[in-house]
């Protein structure tokens, strides 16, 4: 069996990163000099998308946007002005910057390279299963995450609780990640969906509470907190969409899910996770809990090691 990820040196990552850009280039044809059969480089047409997303631009923001040499930048800007796709207008008083835009031709020009984008990144998905391609989407917003500059951490993060449809997002995203992730099977979603239902058939807000985390408004996150005894809270269905990890986002939640059950009069919350979860596990020994006992199982599909941890309120 081959080493894991977690296994490999930094020399060994990097070459494996290498070995993607390279797989990846060729696999959508970035390596052609013409952008999918058009009169336009890869350069070129990474300009038209930015005006058109932008609406207007000087030649200075979009060199900075696309990581363009400036001298280079000005080039396509002029090359494109003769073939009359960009135009502009003086943006300041003295008129030594212009504010670009498409013209109506650029317009058209920019539908018809949009359209042959969708159209090939349809054939690349229309070989893949719908489990397969979101999978591979998930990846894609995973390293989107990762690699996104530091101002990317600071879009805004709430936590609040749970409104209309929330369970059932819980429900769904749960069954999916742990799918996708670790191949469980769909036991776990039924498992999922029965503590969610217990939850609504309880209905005791005061001392049980499920959570939910937002990104820019869009829901990624849960936890829940419900009653095992007057004195013992349990803690469960903690989850970040792998599309908004390396956040914090997980943190966030426990520390507001224990901060609640410490409100609500609780001497202890406890907690059953895999031991394959191991982003979890450290998120709880970071935070206190402590392992009180480990049970061998076979649950979804697998030999699990499920690790009971508690933490003193």
């Amino acid at each position: 069996m081959g080493r894991t990820m977690a296994g490999l040196t930094f020399d060994e990552r990097v070459e494996a990163i290498r070995h993607f850009n390279r797989f990846y280039t060729q696999h959508v044809n970035l390596l052609n000099e013409k952008y999918l059969r058009s009169l336009f480089s890869v350069a070129e047409a990474r300009v038209i998308y930015e005006l058109a997303r932008r609406g207007t631009a000087t030649a200075t923001e979009l060199s900075s946007e696309l990581h363009l040499d400036p001298g280079y930048a000005s080039r396509i800007l002029r090359r494109m002005g003769k073939r009359g796709l960009v135009d502009g207008q003086p943006f300041d008083k003295d008129g030594r910057r212009t504010l670009l835009r498409l013209t109506p031709k650029g317009k058209e020009t920019f539908g018809r390279l949009d359209s042959r984008a969708r159209e090939s990144t349809g054939s690349l998905l229309g070989s893949l299963s719908d489990r397969e391609q979101d999978r591979l989407v998930g990846a894609m917003r995973s390293v989107e995450a990762l690699l996104s500059p530091p101002d990317g951490s600071r879009r805004n993060v709430t936590i609040r609780p749970r409104g209309p449809g929330d369970l059932g997002w819980a429900v769904q995203r749960h069954g999916r990640v742990f799918s996708q992730e670790y191949d469980w099977d769909i036991g776990y979603e039924g498992l999922v969906a029965a503590r969610a239902a217990e939850f609504l058939r309880r209905r005791d807000p005061v001392h049980e509470r499920f959570l939910m985390a937002e990104l820019d408004g869009e829901a990624v996150g849960c936890v829940m907190v419900t009653a095992r005894s007057d004195a013992v809270a349990e803690l469960g269905l903690l989850l970040v969409d792998p599309a908004a990890r390396g956040r914090g986002i997980g943190a966030r939640l426990l520390t507001e899910a224990v901060d609640f059950a410490r409100e609500a009069g609780y001497r202890k919350l406890a907690l059953s996770a895999s031991h394959i979860l191991s982003a979890a596990n450290h998120l709880f020994e970071k935070a206190g809990f402590r392992v009180v006992g480990k049970k061998h199982v076979q649950d979804f599909g697998h030999y699990l090691t499920n690790v009971t941890w508690e933490l003193n309120l």
